[in-house]
Order: structure tokens, then sequence, then C-alpha cells
């Protein structure tokens, strides 16, 4: 199925809910300052959780969102999504006390995860072989952009008052309406086809491209949940600075989503190993950085590495599973980014405890590191393959073929 046959407004609606998803957490990541000041009894790991939080319960509800969408149509669990987005979210600016605004931020991370993997999905239903990845690329780009106008906007709104930067959220209200209006209804599957379809084995390709986002995730949330706590500590700037920094890193995935389909077809099978190595010199920009200038490039040479990784993996998991079990294949992936979202500051702390270390710079330098050796394994482990294969293909053989090298093929696309 192409987009030919549907409204003009099909793919900015699908896209739309991309602006949405990448701001579960993050939104109101320039407010933890005021967050903490306002709740002096909570450590600040404890205060970390408002970010991470959203990120526990959207895993379990994006394994329900494919159970549901074999019941009802996917249009009305999205709306249901949307509404729990907009209630968790707006809500939470108006908690008496800590506890009651984790709970709001628990109800935020349901709706997400109900919405998440099915406006991945939805591309895979409307879009096929280039076309798919061009919109892949943009719906990453839309998430991107969600964060930018989400992090710049809730900047300035924290700088006011903490509470007001959970207003960000009713932008969800403005999704709602172009769901209700323009999403074409599809039909659940029959209960025999839902049980057949969800059964069956997803291929191993799948579960491999969701633990690589898994790592990707835990390496990119540290950034917001620890920007506006080291600006303030080391007296570069407040929660406006910090919004425009994290902000950076947002900008730059935008650029990346738009520009995907080109930088594959140039990079080819080195994709991978160069953007995990942009990430790295992001992150040593970032732990050497001594002013907003140096915090906002590190921020955005990692932003568009991660802006290019993500939306590759996501169509590679879309090619590699049977078009019956896209949301399933979806739901694992999502469930992996989002577990790397919430287990980040933990696993970060516990590395930094293990070395005597658990300060944000050292976070940074270990990042830096890490990715350094991956991206050289990378590196490798690509190289070797080209030789098995004959000779290192240039990145013009890699622009040819399949849909510019972007697609594999997949039975019943």
């Amino acid at each position: 199925m192409t987009s030919n046959a549907h409204s003009p407004m099909l793919q900015p609606t699908l896209l739309s809910i991309g602006l949405l998803t990448v701001i579960a957490g993050a939104a109101v990541a320039p407010a933890l300052g005021g967050i903490a000041g306002a709740f002096p009894e909570t450590g600040v790991t404890a205060v970390k959780l408002v970010i991470t939080l959203p990120s526990l319960l959207i895993i379990p509800f994006s394994l329900i969102s494919g159970r549901l969408c074999e019941r009802f149509d996917k249009r009305r669990v999205l709306l249901l999504g949307l509404g729990l987005f907009t209630v968790g979210g707006v809500g939470g600016g108006f908690a008496p006390d800590f506890a009651t605004l984790l709970v709001l931020r628990a109800v935020l991370g349901a709706g997400v995860g109900l919405i998440n993997p099915i406006s991945i999905s939805l591309v895979a239903d409307f879009y096929t072989d280039a076309a798919r990845a061009r919109v892949m690329g943009r719906l990453s780009a839309a998430n991107y952009l969600g964060g930018i106008l989400a992090l710049l906007m809730s900047g300035w709104l924290a700088a006011i008052d903490w509470r007001f930067s959970f207003f960000v959220y009713l932008a969800g209200l403005l999704v709602c309406g172009l769901v209700y209006l323009f999403l074409p209804r599809a039909k659940p599957k029959s209960p025999r086809m839902a049980a057949v379809h969800t059964t069956g084995k997803l291929p191993l390709a799948v579960y491999m491209y969701a633990g690589a986002a898994f790592l990707l995730m835990t390496a990119f949330f540290v950034i917001p949940t620890t920007m506006a706590l080291l600006m303030e500590d080391s007296g570069i700037g407040g929660a406006r600075e910090a919004g425009l920094v994290i902000a950076a890193t947002s900008a730059a995935g935008f650029l990346a989503g738009i520009f995907f389909k080109k930088t594959h077809a140039w990079l080819g099978q080195w994709l991978v190993p160069s953007q995990i190595i942009l990430m790295a010199i992001g992150f040593f920009l970032l732990a050497e950085a001594g002013s907003m200038a140096e915090l906002a490039t590190g921020t955005a040479a990692f932003g568009f590495g991660m802006g290019s990784l993500m939306p590759f993996f996501l169509v590679h998991v879309s090619a590699a599973a049977p078009p019956e079990n896209t949301v399933k294949a979806m739901a694992i992936v999502t469930s992996m980014v989002f577990l790397g979202q919430f287990l980040s500051p933990l696993l970060l702390r516990g590395i930094g405890e293990a070395f005597g270390d658990p300060s944000i710079v050292f976070s940074y330098r270990f990042l830096a590191i890490a990715t350094a050796m991956i991206s050289a394994t990378a590196f490798l482990w690509t190289f070797w393959v080209s030789i098995r294969a004959g000779r290192p293909r240039s990145s013009g053989e890699a622009g040819r073929g399949d849909s510019a090298g972007i697609t594999p093929s997949r039975r019943g696309s």
C-alpha cells in the first residue's frame, strides 16, 4: 500500500505523532534543577526519575499496544495513547508533591508506550521500499524537531517556573485532532489471524537491532538527564541555557533524519562505524567543554550520529519482520529503546562508583572511550566483511541497487 491512495494529510499526521514520542521524558529536562529545588528532600537520582520513569512504563505498554491492535483499529489505540500522554504530561505541572508527580509521569509513559510502536508500524503499512526509507528518515527528523521545539519552550518556561515547563505536553491535543481527522481506519485482525501472527517467530535480526538500539539510548540519555545539573554546577548556565544545549542534539538529529537517505547512499556500509565515531567525538568534546558553545558543539556531533543510526535500525527492522508482525517487532525495539533510557542513569552511576568517580564528567569520558572502541570494532568488522565479499564497496556502489542501498529485500513488500 502506498501513500498515493490516501489523503495528502496522511504523512503530516504520521510525522506529527513523531513530534511527540521523543519528548516523552526529555521535554522537561531543563526544569530538573527547579524540581530538585522544589523538593529538597529528594535526592538527585530520584529527581532524574522525572525523566526516566516514563521510559519504564513505555516498555510494557509498547507490548500491550500490539495486543490491543489485534482487537481494535490502530487509530483508536492511538487516540487512547494520546489522551494518556496529554493528561499525564500536563498534569505534572499541577502535582502537589513529588510522589504525585511520579504517578503522572507513569501515566505519560503508558500513553507513549501505546503510541510509539504504532507510529513506526504505520510507515511500514502505508509505504514501501525507497518511499519507506525516505518517510522513516522524516519520522526520525520529526522526532528531533519535536525535541528542539519542546526543549526550547520548556527551557524558557522553566526559567519562569518549573511547573510551566509541563505545558509543552499540550501538543498532544493538536495531534489528537490530526489523527481523528486524517488517519484512515484500519480493521483489526481476526482472532484466528491474530493468533497466527502473534505466535510467529521474529527473525534474529530484529533482536540484534533491538539490542543495538538499547545501547544507543543508554548512551544518548546521559545528556538530557545530566546537562542541566552539569551546567548549574559549573556555572555555565541555567535552565534556559540547558534547553538550548540539549536542543543542539535534537537539531543535529533533525538534519540527520532529513538527509538520512543521502547519507546512507554516500557512506554505504560504512554508515554505522562512521556515525558511532562521530558520537565518540561528541562525548570527548562534552567531557572537556568549558563553555556553552563547546557543550553545544559536542551535543550536535553526538546528535547527528544518533539521528543517522536510529532510522537505519528502524528501516532494517521493518524490512526484516514479516508484514503481519511489524507492530510486534517495533514494540520489541521500542521496549529496548526505552529500557535504555530508564537504565541509563542507573548503569552510568554504577559504572562511576565502580571506578571511584561518579561525576557527570567521568560519565562523558567513559562513554567517549566506549563508543570509540565500538566504532573501531565496527570498522574492522565492516572491512573484514568487505574483504570476504571480494573488495570494499565504494560509496557510489552503495548508492546503487535496492532502494539506493537502503532497504533489504523483504517478502510481502
